[in-house]
C-alpha cells in the first residue's frame, strides 16, 4: 500500500470538499525517506470542475470507471464522486477504489474530518461478518492508516508495520442473528461494549467505528441506503490512553472513544472511498467527498 499524498453498490459523497489547516499539499510518495513540507494554512477544491486535478493527494483505482465524478446524484452543488470495486480488480494488493491524502497530524494534534456518502438502493449485504476462511468482510467506507516515521529515518522499505490494520476506520456493517459469531456476542453479553449495539439495530444498514491498537468495533449507528448521510470524527491522535475519538452521524454525536489511536507517532493517512475483502463476490458502487 502507498502512503497518501497520498462494491455493484454505491455511495456519493458530498459535491465539493475543502480543507482548513489539515492537509498537506502533497504528500510522500510510496518508498520516500524525506518528510513532507508542513500543511498550508488552506486548501480548497471542488468535484464541480469536471476533473480531481485538485486533489491533494493520491488517486487509487483499478480503471477509470472505478473512481469518477458524476452529476447525476449530488449533496451539494453540481458533481460528486462516484465509486465501484469489483472482485479480482486489485490496486497495491487490495480490492479498493479510494482517495487518499496525508494531512500531517501527528502525535499530539487535534483534527476533525467529515465527508458526506451515499449507498445505491440496491447495495448488497454480506450476512457474515467472517469469510470461509475466518478474515473479516470487510467493508471500509474512510481509514486512517498508519505509514513509516520519517523523523526517525523510516521508508516503505523497512517498515515493519505492513499490513497491519488501519487503528481507525468507518465500515458497513449488516448485523443477523444467523450468523454465529453475531450471534455469540449477543449471548455473552460482548454486545454492551458497543455503543449502539441492540437487537434493534440488527438486519439493518449500519456504520461501524472501528478504533484501537489492537482495533475493535466501538460504535454504530443506523443509516438508509439511497440516502445522504454525513459523517463526522474529531480525534486526538496519541499513541498513549489520552487518544480521543469522537464519531458523529447526520449532527448527532454516537459515540466517544479515549485510548490509543496511533500504531507509531507519524502521521496516518487518510482515505475515503471503497476497500472490502477481496473475497467477496459481490460488487459495489460507491461514491464519496470529504471535507474537514
Amino acid at each position: 500500500r502507498a502512503p497518501a499524498s497520498g462494491p455493484d453498490s454505491g455511495m456519493h459523497a458530498r459535491s465539493s470538499y475543502w480543507l482548513l489547516g489539515l492537509l498537506t499539499a502533497c504528500a510522500p510518495t510510496p518508498r520516500e525517506a524525506t518528510c513532507p513540507e508542513p500543511s498550508p494554512p488552506e486548501i480548497e477544491g471542488s468535484f464541480d470542475d469536471g476533473g480531481l486535478e485538485s486533489w491533494p493527494g493520491t488517486i487509487e483505482r483499478p480503471d477509470p470507471t472505478a473512481l469518477e465524478l458524476s452529476s447525476s446524484v449530488t449533496r451539494r452543488g453540481g458533481g460528486a464522486l462516484s465509486l465501484r470495486v469489483r472482485q479480482g480488480q486489485l490496486v497495491n494488493g487490495g480490492t479498493r477504489a479510494e482517495l487518499a491524502f496525508d494531512a500531517g497530524d501527528r502525535a499530539g494534534t487535534t483534527a476533525y474530518y467529515a465527508w458526506s456518502l451515499r449507498l445505491a438502493p440496491d447495495w448488497p449485504d454480506i450476512d457474515r461478518v467472517e469469510d470461509a476462511a475466518g478474515r473479516p468482510n470487510w467493508q471500509i467506507l474512510g481509514q486512517f492508516h498508519d505509514q513509516p516515521d520519517c523523523e526517525l529515518g523510516q521508508t516503505w522499505e523497512d517498515y515493519e508495520g505492513i499490513g497491519a490494520s488501519p487503528p481507525v476506520s468507518v465500515q458497513y456493517l449488516w448485523l443477523t442473528l444467523e450468523d454465529p459469531r453475531v450471534r455469540a456476542v449477543f449471548e455473552t453479553g460482548a454486545a454492551s461494549s458497543v455503543v449502539g449495539l441492540d437487537m434493534s439495530v440488527l438486519e439493518r444498514p449500519l456504520l461501524g467505528l472501528f478504533v484501537g491498537v489492537p482495533l475493535e468495533l466501538r460504535a454504530v449507528a443506523p443509516i438508509d441506503k439511497d440516502r445522504w448521510h454525513d459523517i463526522e470524527l474529531a480525534i486526538r491522535w496519541s499513541q498513549s490512553d489520552d487518544g480521543e475519538v469522537r464519531f458523529g452521524v447526520d449532527g448527532r454525536d454516537v459515540a466517544t472513544w479515549r485510548g490509543r489511536n496511533m500504531v507509531n507517532a507519524a502521521s496516518h493517512y487518510f482515505k475515503v472511498g471503497l476497500y472490502r475483502n477481496p473475497t467477496s463476490r459481490r460488487t459495489r458502487r460507491c461514491g464519496s467527498t470529504r471535507s474537514s
